[in-house]
């Protein structure tokens, strides 16, 4: 299962990685914050992946983000946004984002890091899953 849950803060919705993650091959949800998150936090969409687009990195968006990390629990959230600086990248490593991509965002840069961060992802959980069943 390769779903990602793509949140795009922007006022203005497009749809750019959506399309190229779902030409790699990836099952995408997409909608605003308002659309996706009450979905999330009540478990009725899951994910393996959080792709999260917004235009600048502040206080409100900083919220949404911590609500977001603290939702997927231990699943990556890749934030894009423009302007990146060391003090907002830090920022988002306190948030618990995972990877920090700053806009434009190369088609090829974004499958990479959603590929490797879903490989992560799967093999956290499965060696999670072996230690449960007392194996390993």
């Amino acid at each position: 299962m390769n779903n990602i849950l793509y949140i795009n803060c922007t006022a203005k919705p497009q749809d750019r990685y959506g399309k190229v993650l779902r030409e790699a091959g990836y099952r995408v949800h997409s909608g605003t914050w308002a659309e996706l998150m009450p979905r999330m936090r009540n478990g009725t969409l899951s994910a393996q992946l959080v792709l999260a687009v917004c235009k600048i990195l502040n206080a409100e968006t900083g919220e949404r983000l911590r609500t977001l990390t603290r939702a997927a629990r231990s699943v990556p959230c890749v934030l894009v946004s423009e302007g990146m600086t060391v003090e907002s990248y830090l920022r988002a490593q306190a948030l618990g984002i995972s990877e920090y991509l700053c806009e434009p965002v190369d088609d090829d840069e974004l499958l990479r890091v959603v590929s490797a961060l879903m490989q992560s992802f799967q093999q956290r959980k499965q060696s999670a899953a072996a230690r449960s069943a007392g194996c390993c």
